[in-house]
């Protein structure tokens, strides 16, 4: 049984050159019927004929590189997630940047920190990866959690964090939701960062 790893080096690395050497024949025998038919006005409708191969044939190629640039991007997320790359949670990252963020009980200490965690997520110095969630009609019991994925940093543009997740016993709650006004967008769970990642960017705390 072939890997996903394995399947995605099939589809990206040639491993079907019938399929490419198909299309490049779809075309150029376009080609050919398009000249043919200038050449001969008798055979007009080869003009038509070969409009309609090329066409097919660059539909195809277009086709195919949509799905290599999918193929490419589902492997890297596999690659991320195999190698640990999300092993640092949203709290961790605040008690790092703030060790007596909890204690000190001050909005204005979590939101200096939540600033500088969303300047550097917005412009793409570090990266995050997170759940989105739809609350139900009855928040917390008919809610659709969508797998992890990586968060664009435009998110973070119309967005803030909810400061949930520094109660412990709030670890399912939203940790992050656009703000008042911003429709189209969605809430967070359980947003991670690369530990390794996020200890370059902030080697020591911004607050004590």
């Amino acid at each position: 049984m072939r890997s996903e790893g394995g399947v995605y080096a099939a589809r990206s690395g040639g491993a079907m050159p019938w399929r490419r050497l198909a299309e490049a024949a779809v075309i150029i025998l376009g080609g050919v019927a398009i000249v043919l038919g200038f050449m001969n006005p008798a055979a007009q409708v080869l003009v038509w004929i070969g409009c309609g191969l090329v066409v097919v044939g660059l539909l195809f190629v277009g086709a195919d590189f949509v799905s290599h640039r999918e193929d490419k991007a589902r492997e890297e997320i596999r690659r991320e997630y195999q190698s640990g790359a999300h092993d640092m949670t949203l709290r961790e990252l605040f008690f790092h940047l703030s060790p007596n963020v909890v204690e000190s009980a001050e909005l204005e200490r979590w939101n200096t920190v939540g600033l500088e965690v969303r300047d550097k997520l917005c412009t793409e110095q570090v990266k995050a990866w997170g759940r989105r969630v739809d609350e139900g009609q009855f928040a917390g019991v008919l809610d659709t959690r969508y797998p992890l994925q990586p968060i664009p940093a435009e998110y973070w543009m119309n967005a803030d964090f909810s400061f949930w997740f520094l109660a412990e016993e709030y670890q399912d709650k939203p940790q992050a939701e656009p703000n008042h006004g911003v429709y189209g967008s969605y809430k967070l769970t359980d947003i991670r960062f690369n530990r390794a990642e996020a200890l370059r960017v902030w080697p020591k705390a911004i607050e004590k």
